[in-house]
């Protein structure tokens, strides 16, 4: 199992490392793992009891019957703070072999005659909660509040609707990283930037988008930058004018869609 498994990742990393595109995309992909005592206080109070566990049947030898969960546990640690850019990737499911061996602990305690650690018991289980409920509280309060991170007008959904019935596999659209960030998604169309680290050259990218719409590039250099990246389409929508360029250089493309937020142009890229 652990022969071609391996193999694959040295396939990987040599493509990786030999494609131009993908190494650009793997330099700013970093995942770098927190400080030690911030996975600590994340995965408390599971941790924790997972912890009292493992020391447990170190002491009575019992560890070989746990040594699947105890090896994961450790080995997952181990590798979250490897020299490599992905540190956090390989806490992916981290979780499992803490709760499971956490859940362990719970029997233990709550089993136990004593009824001080029955309470504990029931005080970890509680503590545990705290964190899912500052999450539950925190997404109804956003979508209660309507922000504007979270939600688009049912205009820009008509213009997705529309941007999907008329997709092309090779089209790209410019468009403001905000709303670069929703179109792959909505409507399966191609972006300049739609992503910090899945944006080869996403720094640089950026950069050029908004120069675009905040009206530092001329017209011939727009030009330029469509026909270098194949853009074929301009999306123009509040985001865009948001941004508050001139964009006297948009009137050199044809309108191909137009509602009450948004106007869609068509380059000469890709007639």
């Amino acid at each position: 199992f652990l022969v071609p498994g391996g193999l694959f990742l040295i396939y990987q990393y040599i493509v990786i490392q030999s494609d131009s595109v993908l190494a650009g995309w793997n330099a700013q992909n970093l995942t770098y793992t927190p400080p030690l005592w911030d996975i600590l206080i994340s995965f408390s109070p599971a941790l924790i009891l997972a912890l009292g566990v493992i020391s447990w049947t170190i002491k009575s030898r019992e560890v070989e019957k746990y040594k699947l969960l105890v090896v994961w546990l450790a080995a997952g640690l181990i590798l979250a703070y490897v020299p490599v850019q992905l540190q956090r990737r390989f806490l992916l499911g981290y979780y499992i072999p803490i709760a499971c061996l956490a859940a362990i602990a719970l029997d233990w305690l709550a089993t136990s005659g004593k009824r001080l650690l029955r309470v504990s018991a029931a005080a970890a289980v509680a503590a545990s909660l705290i964190s899912n409920l500052f999450i539950l509280i925190g997404g109804v309060s956003a979508a209660a509040q309507h922000q504007p991170e979270l939600y688009y007008s049912k205009s820009i959904q008509g213009v997705f609707d529309w941007m999907l019935a008329h997709r092309k596999d090779d089209s790209v659209v410019l468009a403001t990283p905000g709303t670069s960030s929703i179109i792959p998604g909505a409507t399966g169309w191609r972006v300049v930037y739609g992503h910090p680290y899945e944006t080869p050259h996403a720094n640089q990218r950026k950069q050029e988008v908004e120069d675009i719409f905040s009206g530092e590039m001329s017209l011939a250099k727009v030009q330029q930058y469509f026909d270098s990246l194949g853009i074929d389409t301009v999306f123009v929508g509040p985001d865009e004018r948001g941004l508050g360029g001139d964009l006297a250089w948009i009137d050199a493309f044809d309108v191909v869609f137009e509602g009450d937020e948004v106007t869609i142009f068509k380059t000469k890229v890709n007639p």
